[in-house]
């Protein structure tokens, strides 16, 4: 903060962002606990890279080694994400944009482009990187499972049946 205002922090700032980052953090445990439910394998993956997208948001400092994971969280991301937007139109394809510049963001290629290691961390590239990956996360643990009927399929069956 102090590198790009040129002034401290106070002290409602900082609880004001720690706020922010439990609450993410608690979004995206339940996001996992959703993935986890899952009866899939794929599902429990995806909770365990939930879990891992939360760590920055609980940790007070954002050092490079907690980030160590963010190579598979985007993979797995990526590969959760790459079926539906097969499927889908423009906007599901749009979403393979959230692992795709995480994966920019955190990369050796942009990484060189600043001067020094030192400046690349203090920019926050790694939490930036962490950061697509939440809505991510978010649409993974929300989307229908495989196979369920869709919830307009409910409401069409009932009204047949004389049931409103």
């Amino acid at each position: 903060f102090t590198i790009m205002t040129g002034r401290e922090a106070g002290p409602g700032f900082l609880l004001g962002l720690t706020i922010v980052g439990l609450v993410l953090a608690t979004a995206l445990l339940v996001c996992a606990w959703l993935q986890a439910r899952r009866s899939e394998d794929a599902g429990r993956t995806l909770s365990l890279v939930t879990l891992f997208v939360a760590l920055p948001f609980v940790v007070r400092t954002s050092w490079p080694h907690y980030f160590v994971c963010l190579p598979l969280c985007q993979a797995a991301l990526l590969a959760a994400l790459l079926p539906s937007a097969r499927r889908s139109g423009v906007g599901g394809k749009l979403l393979l944009l959230l692992p795709a510049s995480s994966m920019i963001l955190s990369s050796i290629f942009l990484f060189n482009l600043f001067p020094n290691w030192g400046t690349y961390n203090t920019c926050g590239m790694l939490f930036f990187a962490d950061l697509l990956l939440v809505p991510a996360c978010a649409l993974t643990a929300l989307r229908r499972r495989p196979g369920a009927p869709s919830p307009a399929r409910y409401r069409y069956s009932f009204r047949r049946n004389g049931s409103s």
